[in-house]
């Protein structure tokens, strides 16, 4: 697969206001963050994955831990406007195709990150995702989109939810060639999740 252009970028903060300091959370023996960078790291070379997170004191942390740990270009932006990160990363290392992973969904098939990536070369496709009605099992959501896209709805659509949702507007343009499959997210919001999450890690059923 050409590396041309193309990145996978992974948001992420430690301020959840429902699950404070998640991203850092132990899931088996290593925090929830390394398992969904080491997933997109099985998908594509090292330089194309991205941190993106905010310049918020309570992010040092989380920058200071991965920056250790793999080294990966890291993004410190606005804390509310997620879509904004994206946008930079993806004018500061000339991206025409992104993958966007959210770090709270540990269980990322690089299969399907890649699977992503080929989809935007079928057709002239602007967006992609794989979760528009269910297939795959939850947690294996992924999506894609080219930059061009986002740039243009950064113009044409100021709200407040595109901002934090990144692709919403993508979502429901009617401008653009789109390509969907399957999928439901199980993303880490309670501590209730994170033990369930624990045990299927720990102790993976055989069947």
């Amino acid at each position: 697969m050409s590396e041309m252009g193309v990145g996978v970028i992974i948001q992420a903060r430690m301020g959840s206001s429902r699950l404070p300091g998640k991203s850092l959370m132990k899931l088996g023996s290593k925090p929830l963050i390394d398992h969904v960078i080491q997933r997109c790291l099985a998908s594509v070379s090292p330089n194309q994955v991205y941190l993106a997170t905010t310049n918020q004191q309570e992010d040092k942390v989380l920058v200071a831990h991965v920056a250790e740990t793999y080294g990966i270009k890291i993004f410190l932006g606005d804390k509310s406007d997620v879509r904004s990160r994206f946008a930079a990363i993806s004018k500061d290392h000339s991206l025409s195709k992104v993958v966007r992973i959210t770090a709270d969904d540990p269980f990322k098939d690089p299969a399907h990150i890649q699977e992503s990536i080929r989809q935007l070369d079928l057709g002239g496709i602007d967006y992609y995702n794989n979760f528009e009605t269910p297939v795959f099992p939850i947690g294996l959501d992924v999506e894609s989109f080219r930059t061009k896209a986002l740039y243009d709805n950064i113009l044409e659509d100021a709200s407040s939810e595109s901002m934090e949702h990144v692709t919403l507007g993508l979502r429901n343009s009617p401008n653009l060639v789109k390509a969907v499959n399957t999928a439901k997210s199980i993303g880490i919001e309670t501590v209730g999740i994170i033990g369930l999450i624990n045990i299927i890690y720990i102790y993976p059923l055989h069947i």
